[in-house]
């Protein structure tokens, strides 16, 4: 049923001003806001929250393995994500994912963007600069800052599953190629 859930939930918006949404279904509880990027910082973004037209609250960012990652208890609603550079941030790319949670902790809904987030001026200087979500074909020919990967296959880490096909396959050849040399001296021997 969750499944059905998730698929009839139509993917977040994501509006100019770094604010992107996702619709809370009857049972939310809690919400998993997440930023996957190596090495990305949790003081580089400032992120807040609100469900409908309620007040935006401040999220608290804690480091992970893979990124960022903050939780807020939320109910039925439009949650609403804003990401804008902190002072002094620099520019990144990360994966944002919402994951919208019912109290037992099943997952309701969930959606994921591209963000880039322009890097952001010393404290003191201009206004921060808000996320910017980037277009799935952009992604497919690697044009996200930072990143010298292209193709479909920079997207799928194609490279190195071809690699590592390709040396199980010469793993095998060597080995057909011992039995039958030692199948050979053997017969040759008798």
């Amino acid at each position: 049923m969750a499944a059905t859930v998730i698929v009839a939930l139509p993917s977040p918006a994501f509006a100019d001003d770094g604010t992107f949404a996702l619709e809370a279904p009857a049972g939310a509880s809690s919400a998993w806001i997440e930023f996957e990027q190596a090495g990305l910082a949790p003081e580089s973004l400032v992120v807040r929250a609100r469900i409908d037209d309620s007040p935006w609250r401040a999220l608290t960012l804690t480091q992970t393995t893979f990124g960022l990652h903050a939780a807020l208890p939320i109910e039925e609603g439009r949650l609403q994500v804003t990401v804008v550079s902190a002072p002094g941030g620099s520019a990144s790319s990360p994966d944002a994912a919402i994951t919208v949670l019912d109290a037992a902790d099943n997952v309701l809904a969930s959606s994921s963007v591209r963000l880039r987030v322009p890097a952001a001026s010393p404290a003191g200087g201009s206004s921060p600069q808000p996320a910017e979500v980037v277009p799935p074909a952009a992604r497919a020919a690697g044009d996200v800052p930072g990143s010298s990967r292209s193709g479909w296959l920079a997207a799928t880490g194609g490279p190195q599953a071809w690699g590592a096909l390709l040396a199980t396959a010469g793993m095998v050849v060597a080995g057909i190629i011992v039995l039958v040399s030692r199948a050979r001296r053997s017969t040759i021997g008798a």
